[in-house]
This record gives C-alpha cells, sequence and structure tokens, in this order.
C-alpha cells in the first residue's frame, strides 16, 4: 500500500495518542468530571484512537457468518502488526475470521466460499382438510 491510511474495508488502524491529542481529551475528562459526570476520571482516559474501514463487501460477511451461527453473538478476531506510516507508528488491523466453518474474510473477498447457511426448519403444510374448522 502506497499510504497508509488506504485500507481495504474490514481493515482498519490504531495510533497512540500524541501529546496534544492526550491534553484534549484529559481537559474533556476534566469538563466531564465538573459537570458532574464522577465517571470522568483520569483513569477512564484511552491512550489510543484509530479507524475500522467498513465496506458493505464487509458487512455482507459478517452477516453471512452471523447467519451460520446458532448463538446471538459471534467472535470477530483480528491479526495486527506494528507498522511506520506517515502519522508515526501504529496497529495495522487485518486478517479477519470468525471461526464456526466460515470463511475469513479475505477467503470471501477472494470468492473462496460463502458462509454456509445453517439449514431451515420446515413448517409441516396442512392440508384444507386437516383443518379442523
Amino acid at each position: 500500500m502506497a499510504d497508509d491510511f488506504q485500507v481495504q474495508g474490514g481493515n482498519g488502524r490504531l495510533y497512540p495518542l500524541d501529546a496534544a491529542k492526550k491534553e484534549k481529551e484529559e481537559k474533556r475528562l476534566a469538563d466531564l468530571f465538573a459537570g458532574g459526570q464522577k465517571w470522568a476520571t483520569p483513569d477512564k482516559m484511552h491512550g489510543f484512537d484509530g479507524y475500522m474501514q467498513v465496506s458493505q463487501q464487509y458487512i455482507d460477511w459478517l452477516q453471512a457468518c452471523l447467519d451460520n451461527t446458532s448463538e446471538e453473538l459471534m467472535r470477530c478476531n483480528w491479526k495486527g502488526t506494528s507498522a511506520t506510516g506517515a502519522s508515526g507508528k501504529f496497529l495495522k488491523i487485518q486478517d479477519l475470521w470468525t471461526g464456526n466453518g466460515n470463511p475469513s474474510f479475505k477467503q470471501f473477498k477472494d470468492g473462496q466460499g460463502a458462509a454456509p447457511k445453517p439449514e431451515a426448519s420446515v413448517a409441516p403444510v396442512l392440508e384444507d382438510s386437516d383443518i379442523p374448522f
């Protein structure tokens, strides 16, 4: 990739806060605390910010994987590598997968298989003669 901000859907970046952003966040929390938000203490300050690139293909993959699970929740796993770009050092989020027999996001994008659909239970068909009224 030529520029560190150009990523495919499903990938992202996580940057450590620089001094200016830390100061801004500390002020924001102090203002919230002064305004009655007692939870807004310095230990609640985050040390990183970033983004995740979302595409329709990424949403379709997530939905297909979720449709394939029998649970209400599904775990999405990421791998990350440390990288350096124009904005300094960052964590490069990539390589997404869910398990449960689902293809990884890369496999899904490359057309190496869609997430299998669970078999739908078939409701019995009642003939008109079976209706008691």
